[in-house]
């Protein structure tokens, strides 16, 4: 217990960008109903020649009633010191899907959200399409989803408003090593639907250890490609953080 204890709290929690959000993580009690969810925190200062604050949080619920699935996520992470921020970004998500049959569901969704370092000031999004399971078994999942959505988005500076319609397909899978441990891994590809050239990719992979049925501990990669990102903006973004989270 005091080898869990001592890893916990040296964990660093290093939240970089949210541009993309991985739904597929929260679907591990998709067949139960009622309410069920995960609350990641993360809250870090330190201090040299001046003092950095690195504030993290994700929550996400999800709530089923016969064929009705509801999954809602929030986000917001800040890294900063008394005179500057370097990240500072967050969103809201809402999901609803409709279980046709075992293989088949419906999904709609509205996103609402805000990126400083890719100067993104809010952007929402409203889509909506179906998810197809592709294989399912007690010890491995594959899942894959295509979608339209309608994204407003209003930049930074001189950036302006910009309106466009987007696909938005994504293929998951989901692999339990030993009865404790997971990986999990989800692409994102989101072209333009008239300008295939302007597209994203996205990628999240996570390693999940089951301290207890509680208490979960996570190493999570991101990265994300933008083949058109604003000007000063880099193509591609990654992160890689360590997360503590607690299941309700």
């Amino acid at each position: 217990m005091k080898f869990w204890i001592v890893i916990i709290f040296s964990i660093i929690y290093l939240p970089l960008f949210s541009q993309i959000v991985n739904i597929e993580d929260q679907r591990a009690k998709d067949s139960e109903e009622g309410l069920s969810g995960q609350a990641d925190f993360n809250f870090n200062i330190n201090k040299n020649t001046s003092v950095l604050y690195q504030l993290g949080n994700r929550v996400q619920a999800r709530y089923r009633k016969d064929s009705n699935i509801w999954l809602f996520f929030n986000e917001l992470n800040i890294v900063k010191t008394d005179e500057e921020s370097f990240v500072n970004d967050g969103f809201q998500h809402l999901r609803y899907n409709k279980v046709i049959n075992k293989g088949f569901r419906l999904e709609a969704f509205t996103q609402s959200q805000y990126n400083g370092i890719q100067r993104i000031d809010w952007r929402y999004l409203l889509g909506g399409g179906g998810r197809f399971t592709l294989f399912n078994s007690d010890s491995l999942s594959i899942n894959f989803a295509t979608l339209f959505m309608y994204e407003y988005e209003d930049g930074s500076g001189d950036l302006g408003v910009e309106h466009a319609l987007r696909m938005s397909n994504y293929l998951s899978f989901k692999i339990d090593i030993t009865k404790n441990t997971r990986v999990s891994s989800t692409i994102y590809y989101q072209p333009k639907v008239w300008k295939f050239k302007d597209y994203r990719v996205s990628n999240e992979s996570a390693f999940t250890i089951n301290v207890s049925e509680k208490l979960t501990l996570k190493i999570i990669y991101n990265i994300l490609y933008d083949s058109k990102p604003a000007l000063e903006v880099p193509e591609t973004i990654y992160t890689l953080r360590n997360a503590i989270s607690y299941t309700f």
